[in-house]
């Protein structure tokens, strides 16, 4: 807590010494120059909030370009905005408003739209691992099936099966996205088989069915390559 007091400190600090400059060179503290200052703080802390918050590795969807980068602009834009402002006394307070809303509005767009694409991202994402680690994972935990397996026949069985998923790519295509769930699927149906110990013609139907899935999905991913 104390070590979060004290990062929340260290990123104000800019903004106060900014503050101070004006201060010693006497600059008239007017409407112009604290809502140039409040809204140059407000860009500062959504670029603390973006660099922290926001893991760098997802890429915005809109503009190309990482949300720090966005942030960054922003901030850059209002260092501006508010030194011309607070400099220039000759400009009329509504230009200031209007232009700062105008600045403050396409940012939080950009900045949203970005979130949003970004959760999309990583759910995207963290979907297609899940379903590639399926994939990977499926050798092991039909090797232990084949382990507890009571019938030698059904033990090789699950062991050509092992085998099966061990050349398989691990690749992920959209394409066999339902076949990797229905894969998912009929694996845990296959363990429950195994350790309730069902019928031998009831287990190797279900060996056959995932052997059949994962045939097509394999073919699928070739024909795309």
């Amino acid at each position: 807590m104390i070590r979060m007091i004290l990062r929340a400190v260290l990123w104000l600090v800019p903004v106060a010494v900014y503050i101070a400059i004006f201060l010693i060179l006497e600059v008239e503290q007017n409407a112009t120059f604290w809502t140039s200052v409040l809204v140059l703080a407000f860009a500062y802390v959504m670029l603390a909030v973006s660099f922290v918050a926001v893991p760098r590795s997802r890429i915005a969807a809109i503009l190309a370009m990482p949300l720090i980068l966005v942030a960054s602009i922003y901030f850059t834009a209002e260092l501006i905005a508010a030194s011309i402002f607070i400099y220039v006394p000759d400009i009329p307070y509504p230009w200031v408003i209007i232009t700062q809303l105008i600045l403050a509005a396409l940012f939080l767009v950009v900045f949203l739209t970005t979130m949003s694409s970004n959760e999309a991202i990583a759910t995207q994402i963290e979907t297609q691992h899940a379903d590639v680690l399926v994939i990977k994972s499926a050798v092991t935990r039909i090797t232990a099936l084949g382990r507890v397996a009571h019938d030698p026949r059904l033990a090789k069985s699950l062991e050509g099966l092992a085998e099966e998923f061990r050349y398989s790519p691990t690749m992920r295509s959209n394409q066999v996205r339902e076949v990797d769930a229905q894969i998912a699927v009929q694996l845990e149906r296959l363990e429950s088989l195994v350790h309730i110990q069902a019928s031998q013609e009831e287990t190797v139907g279900q060996i056959a069915a995932i052997s059949g899935a994962l045939a097509s999905r394999n073919e699928a991913i070739k024909l795309r390559q």
